[in-house]
């Protein structure tokens, strides 16, 4: 069973972020702002690998916790989290799910987690989840537990079963993680219509 911590006992399995009160950002992206694109694109080239999500049970009181299981590249503002928030009092932070829109024939879209956190210490890193058009089954069921869930566990450099994680309140926009999930739906349909013409 998941335990979050209190203000004023911490415990070392846990560590709580507490989400800030500003509006995410927008995950649609229109022609008018190549900008946003450009920016968004080079985000997702310096992304953290996402490599694999799974629920986990909680407390129904706190509704569904889904853990991804991040690669942090060595990252030590990264890494440095879980101590910033044991020694600390917990933290702010503002989450949000980003789209990546194909540009050409090759391209497939592109879903990623962007995490800005502002206390005790500065840390923005942006993970990246994959979306295989070749496993979409699989690929869709993960994201139904991240589109459910209602808090995500960041469990960096350890499987998505570790005891120590990076807990925060999921984001409240999916817009972007509902387009990554229709996305893979249409590549199903497209896959399925093949078959049954063959």
């Amino acid at each position: 069973m998941l335990r979050m911590r209190t203000r004023r006992r911490a415990t070392r399995s846990m560590r709580r972020l507490r989400r800030s009160q500003s509006t995410p950002p927008a995950s649609g992206l229109s022609p008018a702002k190549g900008d946003a694109h450009r920016s968004i694109r080079a985000l997702a080239e310096n992304s953290l690998e996402c490599v694999d999500v799974a629920p986990r049970t909680a407390a129904p009181e706190d509704g569904l916790t889904t853990v991804l299981s991040v690669e942090s590249t060595g990252r030590a503002d990264v890494l440095d989290l879980d101590r910033a928030f044991f020694m600390g009092d917990g933290g702010t932070v503002d989450v949000s799910w980003l789209g990546l829109p194909p540009t050409g024939r090759n391209e497939s879209y592109r879903l990623l987690l962007q995490v800005a956190v502002t206390t005790p210490v500065d840390c923005v890193f942006v993970v990246g989840i994959p979306l295989d058009p070749e496993d979409a089954a699989h690929t869709l069921r993960r994201l139904g537990y991240l589109l459910a869930a209602d808090r995500l566990a960041l469990a960096f450099d350890a499987p998505v079963a570790a005891g120590s994680v990076i807990l925060m309140a999921a984001p409240i926009d999916k817009r972007a993680l509902l387009a990554a999930i229709d996305s893979l739906r249409d590549v199903v349909g497209v896959e399925l219509s093949v078959r049954a013409r063959g």
